[in-house]
């Protein structure tokens, strides 16, 4: 079972808490990547939840750049309230004391005055309750699970296209494996005739005879690809196997390693047949492998 990388999910939702009712909608956007990478946009009251959140998506997505987005009254998650700052109510009383005394100015401070006076007062933060936290929790696990379902669907889709490419490329080394023969029936026959004037055409002797039979077959035996056919088709096999086999969070690379084998074996094989029919072939199987390499980058 194949699980993509790439998904979407968003889930609107209420959080309770008290008497509060608090809309919150969750956005998860899931992109592929080498390893995993979470990056959290939410408002400041809810920061504290990001290691708890990231620790969760790494868990259930494995890898893939994440981003996921908390968005709500930015207000919504935090309880403000007011703290005096005694500090500068005192500094403010004794700035009042010394006009009185030093410059004989009234002193009219009062309660009034100083509530227009800037740093009278601090605002505090106090966070909501863990129930907060809980929900907001909850709901996450929630998306995730419609990410994955999501991200299984598409891996669904990405093996069913593999499936077919890996049927093209049967056909293809099967017409290879036919085309060889010719070509080295070809090969040996003009051979023959490009060396069979040089033998005396009277009597030859075993030793001429000999010698045109091992130059005829080195040159052949250079063309025979038999055993990179073999290893080809074996990669094939391998990586059905691997496509169909249960998940696993390497999953996506091992298909690569194997699709970097498969380019590997194509290429030895248009190198060493030196046939025009199979050279082009060849091309078709690279683009076929390529195009498996980029659908493989994108599978977990």
């Amino acid at each position: 079972m194949l699980l993509s990388m790439t998904g979407f999910a968003t889930l609107s939702t209420t959080i309770h808490v008290g008497e509060q009712h608090i809309p919150i909608t969750i956005s998860i956007k899931s992109l592929n990547g080498r390893f995993f990478d979470c990056q959290c946009r939410m408002t400041s009251a809810l920061h504290h939840l990001e290691t708890t959140i990231v620790k969760i998506a790494k868990k259930a997505l494995a890898r893939g750049t994440v981003t996921i987005s908390i968005h709500t009254d930015p207000n919504a998650f935090s309880n403000k309230s007011l703290a005096l700052v005694h500090a500068s109510v005192s500094a403010y009383k004794t700035a009042a004391q010394t006009l009185t005394f030093q410059y004989n100015i009234a002193n009219d401070l009062s309660a009034n005055t100083l509530l227009a006076l800037p740093y009278v007062f601090e605002t505090i933060e106090v966070p909501l309750e863990a129930v907060a936290d809980e929900q907001i929790i909850q709901e996450l696990i929630k998306i995730l699970a419609v990410l994955d379902a999501e991200r299984i669907a598409e891996g669904a889709a990405l093996a069913k296209d593999f499936f077919s490419q890996i049927e093209q490329l049967q056909k293809h080394i099967d017409q290879v494996a036919l085309d060889i023969i010719d070509v080295m029936e070809t090969k040996k026959q003009l051979l023959i005739t490009n060396i069979s004037p040089l033998i005396s055409t009277k009597d030859p002797e075993q030793k001429e005879l000999e010698l045109l039979y091992q130059v005829v077959q080195q040159n052949i035996d250079r063309l025979d690809i038999h055993e990179e056919i073999v290893r080809f088709k074996t990669h094939l096999i391998l990586l059905q196997e691997t496509i169909q086999a249960e998940h696993s969070n390497e999953h996506g690379k091992k298909i690569d390693f194997i699709l970097q084998e498969l380019f590997r074996e194509v290429n030895t094989i248009s190198a060493k047949s030196n046939d025009t029919r199979i050279s082009s072939r060849a091309i078709d199987i690279k683009s076929i492998i390529e195009k498996c390499r980029e659908q493989a980058h994108n599978i977990v």
